[in-house]
């Protein structure tokens, strides 16, 4: 097919309406992280998230419009996605892979090339969360605001995500945006300046309100 990538990144945030069960296949990979390591288990999972958005936007944009994926087969692609990003991130999938009942792994290894096809290979893609963790460790909350609140505002800022993800909205906005957007959001619960800290992100990440604002207001919904 002729500009693959290039159609892979323009229906990456125009999430097909119809396809009605991503919510089951989100559901389906947190059940995978119930007591791993937080961060890992984040990267890993927003990431598998990610995958999964491509291939089924991806099946749903080259198929007729009566196009069915069966719960079998969506589940394989969800495990799919999930071993590619473990193994793309060089983290042991052992714990996990034991949770895995109703495929062979012969089945799912089948899948994992079906899928890596269909990314084209490419598995480097920043996510939401990655750029959540850049904008916490860079910091968000300025000096003279820096009070016992602090812990309290990171913790908002990965909740207010992780609701978000469940939303089909997710895939229209890039995941700068989303990482910003949630930053913003958190710190208007907290009643802080958001004026101030809109300066620093164009001093240090050339972003404008503007460039995520309507994230921000579906966020607000």
């Amino acid at each position: 097919m002729k500009n693959k990538e290039y159609r892979f990144y323009k229906y990456k945030y125009n999430f097909n309406e119809r396809f009605e069960k991503r919510k089951e296949y989100i559901s389906l990979l947190k059940n995978f992280f119930m007591n791993d390591n937080f961060y890992n288990s984040n990267k890993i999972f927003y990431q598998s998230v990610l995958f999964t958005d491509l291939i089924i936007v991806a099946l749903f944009t080259n198929n007729v419009k009566e196009f069915e994926i069966s719960y079998e087969i969506m589940s394989l692609i969800v495990l799919a996605c999930l071993m590619l990003s473990y193994k793309f991130h060089e983290i042991d999938p052992s714990y996990n892979i034991l949770k895995i009942k109703q495929f062979s792994f012969k089945e799912i290894y089948k899948y994992e090339e079906l899928c890596c096809k269909m990314l084209m290979y490419k598995l480097d893609y920043s996510t939401a969360f990655d750029y959540l963790q850049l904008l916490l460790n860079n910091g968000i909350v300025l000096v003279e605001e820096f009070t016992e609140i602090t812990d309290d505002i990171y913790q908002k800022c990965y909740l207010i995500l992780d609701n978000f993800i469940n939303n089909d909205a997710f895939c229209k906005f890039p995941p700068f945006s989303i990482a910003l957007a949630c930053v913003y959001l958190a710190r208007d619960v907290f009643n802080l300046d958001n004026d101030k800290w809109i300066l620093i992100c164009k001093e240090i990440y050339h972003k404008d309100f503007e460039d995520f604002i309507e994230c921000y207001q579906v966020l607000k919904e």
